[in-house]
């Protein structure tokens, strides 16, 4: 974890220098940093450092939310481990729990790849109302 501290202060030092997106593959790019500073990040938590029968972040905490890193995570687990009875519970708990908010699920889309530089603060997209906040995932308590 030292490590990881070591080179989130290291890439942040370089945020300063930044000059562009995606047009350069060193420190003057803003995409070469966070690809690294994400590198980082797997290689030293190449496990979600959840604790078994925790779900403290999947019940009732909204939407649930996951960063790239712990959809890929998910993603391996769901084809290397997960078991078929499993695979089917996840499923029907997805119809059952998010089919239906569908719709919602598009605004809080929509509201959220808004560019920050036209959002009016005045009257800004509402959030949209969730009826669930469950994670699919989540069997027996983990």
């Amino acid at each position: 974890m030292d490590r990881l501290k070591e080179k989130i202060v290291e890439f942040g030092s370089y945020l300063n220098d930044v000059t562009n997106v995606g047009l350069s593959n060193n420190e003057k790019d803003m995409y070469f940093i966070l690809e690294k500073l994400v590198t980082e990040v797997q290689n030293s938590l190449p496990k979600v450092p959840c604790m078994d029968k925790c779900s403290g972040c999947c019940i009732n905490s909204g939407l649930p939310r996951v960063t790239s890193i712990e959809w890929n995570l998910i993603h391996k687990h769901i084809i290397n481990n997960m078991s078929e009875e499993n695979k089917n519970i996840v499923l029907e708990k997805l119809n059952q729990l998010h089919v239906p908010q569908l719709d919602e699920l598009i605004k809080e889309q929509n509201r959220i790849s808004q560019s920050h530089t036209k959002i009016d603060i005045n009257n800004p997209l509402p959030k949209p109302d969730f009826k669930s906040g469950y994670c699919p995932f989540l069997i027996e308590n983990s």
